[in-house]
């Protein structure tokens, strides 16, 4: 067993930096994204915001771009930081945080996210998203290189003692203070 994880992290490591410079340098066209397995990422310009990894990197790409609650965990993010935004203050801050529950204003927090996932601010932020992907076929390859890609890239933070709210900060915009997310990745949720 000791040589099964030793080989298993020896190779991951070989893989890491190949794995990085390739999201980094290959951004690509939907026309170009494989539907092989592999290590994908969202960037905002220079900045990765997103690393996720997939069976089938196409049809994970697609399934991003339903603005579903359940297979959009991005746009889910951004719909949750717009309505933030537009809520202000510590009003705003609920729907970071909040969780799907049964009580009423959980309820229509979840109504509320749903329904902003399908507005066009969402859908066009997504879409300004540059994308990237580097095959892997390895499924343990996947979930490792997701790791330490993440965290190599900058869109994670693993502290096992933080709270979802310590993954909130907070913006001063024309005077006005609304709360956003810090990093989009969560190995906590996902």
């Amino acid at each position: 067993m000791d040589n099964l994880i030793k080989n298993a992290f020896e190779t991951t490591r070989n893989k890491i930096d190949a794995t990085m410079k390739e999201l980094r340098e290959n951004r690509v066209a939907v026309s170009d994204i494989t539907a092989k397995g592999g290590i994908y990422a969202f960037w905002n310009a220079d900045k990765a915001v997103y690393i996720g990894r997939a069976k089938n990197i196409l049809r994970r790409y697609k399934q991003h771009h339903r603005f579903d609650k359940n297979q959009s965990p991005l746009a889910r993010k951004f719909a949750r930081e717009s309505l933030a935004k537009e809520k202000g203050e510590e009003e705003g801050k609920k729907y970071l945080v909040a969780h799907y529950g049964t009580s009423a204003e959980e309820n229509d927090i979840r109504e509320k996210i749903e329904e902003r996932l399908k507005h066009d601010d969402i859908k066009e932020r997504m879409e300004a998203m540059k994308f990237s992907f580097a095959e892997q076929e390895n499924t343990l390859q996947q979930y490792l290189l997701e790791m330490f890609c993440s965290i190599g890239l900058g869109t994670v933070v693993l502290d096992k003692e933080e709270k979802e709210e310590d993954n909130i900060e907070e913006v001063e915009v024309a005077g006005k203070i609304y709360y956003k997310y810090r990093f989009y990745n969560s190995f906590k949720t996902s």
